[in-house]
């Protein structure tokens, strides 16, 4: 039984050793490949020394419950402490106290990748990042310490120097880019594609109706230029020419085909366990 077992073992680890780093498994994999040490090599590679503590701040666990208290989420509770890691989804801000012509910064930003890192709140890596302060960005695919990354909220130097990482307004993206970390409204940060293994395409630049935010500080429907981004579910949409993302492909995409393996797991998440509605017993 123990030789069956061993032999077992061995066979997972050797068909894990042919999958690399980055690949996207196929469909019909061994439950067991998913829980060997060969598949989590990955993580193993992530930066777990000199932890940037600045950045980091306590997390209060809500547990499924509204501002007022009361349980709006079902099936929610305890699980790991964790640290919540301050996220720098802007890249290049606007500049606010400039007029309104010199309100856009073209200064390129120039940072370099310090580390890869987990990030317990989100199923995508962070990047330990570094310019005139230190920051975490989301990592895309291939990015690794020691790149050099660039953002500007200008057109970039050279569109053959492009590269992951990068971040700059849509409008200055050539035609087929994949991008991640959309923004809906230029200064706000990104808002989209934000998940492991998630990215959108650019199809076309044309002009029609785009939000923006006037001087008294509400949101205005008006015509401009815009690009249509092809999203993870298919649809097409239309986002503000000048709302910036970042090139590339998010990192971790096997992300879904991970399987807990035990009950014990879920509850390390903060999932409570399910029961049918008939069983419940409803308080009055």
């Amino acid at each position: 039984m123990a030789m069956r077992l061993l032999g077992q073992i061995v066979n997972q680890i050797v068909i894990a050793s042919k999958f690399q780093i980055g690949t996207v498994l196929p469909s019909k994999v061994n439950s067991g490949l998913l829980h060997s040490s060969a598949f989590l090599q990955g993580r193993a590679l992530l930066n777990k020394k000199n932890i940037f503590k600045k950045l980091k701040h306590g997390k209060v666990r809500i547990s499924g419950r509204d501002s007022t208290g009361r349980k709006s989420v079902g099936y929610r509770g305890g699980g790991h402490k964790r640290l919540y890691r301050l996220i720098d989804f802007v890249r290049a801000p606007l500049l606010e106290n400039a007029s309104k012509s010199t309100r856009v910064t073209e200064d390129v930003i120039k940072s370099k990748v310090l580390a890869i890192e987990y990030d317990p709140n989100r199923s995508a890596r962070i990047a330990l990042i570094a310019d005139t302060k230190r920051k975490y960005i989301l990592a895309p695919i291939g990015l690794q310490a020691g790149d050099v990354i660039t953002a500007s909220r200008g057109r970039p130097a050279s569109l053959a120097d492009i590269q992951r990482g990068d971040c700059y307004p849509l409008q200055h993206l050539p035609i087929g880019t994949i991008v991640h970390n959309i923004e809906l409204t230029p200064g706000k940060g990104g808002q989209l594609v934000r998940s492991a293994g998630t990215s959108a395409q650019i199809i076309r630049k044309e002009s029609g109706e785009v939000r923006r935010l006037n001087a008294h500080g509400t949101y205005v429907t008006r015509s401009g230029k815009v690009v249509v981004l092809r999203m993870p579910s298919g649809t097409n949409v239309p986002i503000n020419a000048f709302c910036m993302g970042t090139v590339g492909r998010l990192s971790n995409e096997n992300h879904k085909h991970r399987i807990l393996g035990k009950a014990g797991r879920a509850r390390w998440l903060g999932r409570r366990p399910r029961m049918k509605k008939k069983f419940v017993v409803k308080v009055r």
